[in-house]
């Protein structure tokens, strides 16, 4: 709902895309890919290797983690606040409200804590950004560059490997 008003009354773009499954990282390749297949990858190249690693996974009766790239084109400068209603803040809350996330990361996230902060600042010249570390949003205010927001998911626990637990009284079972 939210991606259609946007796209309709403010040529906002919001879309996803699997972007890793396990140790498989995917590329952001083509766009128009992500609905052409079960898994919403962008990545052609790597359907098989999805394809046979989910067969496996379900021959094993297991699950797996994967990561998920929503970006939103269009956004424009100035929205959010620096310090109570940050952008940043509102996008991780609403990314950790779906089920099975347990991770949120905007722009480079993670990544960052092993950069220096002359090479993980954004900056601008007149010709615009020279990089997109922040994923758009700088001091919890949108910038105008495409925002960029990766989710982590973790594989599922209902699986059918036997796993260990207790019964009420505290006795293995």
């Amino acid at each position: 709902m939210l991606r259609n008003t946007c796209s309709r009354n403010l040529a906002i773009v919001i879309r996803g895309c699997l972007t890793q499954m396990g140790d498989i990282p995917l590329a952001m390749k083509d766009w128009d890919q992500v609905e052409q297949n079960p898994f919403f990858c962008a990545d052609a190249d790597k359907l098989e290797a999805l394809d046979e690693l989910m067969r496996g996974l379900k021959k094993e009766g297991d699950s797996i983690g994967a990561k998920v790239t929503v970006v939103a084109d269009g956004v424009p400068a100035g929205w959010g606040e620096p310090v109570f209603d940050r952008l940043d803040a509102d996008i991780a809350h609403a990314l950790m409200s779906i089920n099975a996330v347990k991770g949120v990361e905007i722009g480079d996230g993670f990544d960052v804590v092993q950069l220096r902060g002359s090479q993980n600042r954004d900056e601008i010249t007149k010709a615009g950004f020279q990089s997109n570390h922040a994923g758009g949003i700088l001091g919890g205010i949108s910038s105008g560059q495409q925002i960029v927001a990766n989710i982590a998911l973790k594989p599922t626990s209902s699986i059918t490997v036997p796993g260990h637990t207790i019964n009420r009284d505290g006795e293995r079972s």
